[in-house]
């Protein structure tokens, strides 16, 4: 599944990204793992943000929603 999955990330990648990447699925299976690592690997800098974590952040997604 994680090959997968990191394939579906390559394919973003090769399109040129000009979607936003969006990844939904079920709690403790290491999506946030893989594309942390996928971003090391494939880019020279990126920014991970949790909105879950973080309430101020969050606010501001809400609010422009």
């Amino acid at each position: 599944m994680k090959r997968l999955f990191e394939n579906e990330l390559s394919k973003w990648k090769q399109n040129g990204m000009t979607k936003p990447l969006m990844v939904i699925g079920v709690r403790q299976t290491g999506k946030t793992h893989t594309i942390t690592e996928f971003c090391k690997e494939k880019f020279e800098e990126f920014i991970y943000i949790d909105l879950e974590k973080n309430d101020n952040r969050r606010k501001i997604f809400e609010e422009t929603i």
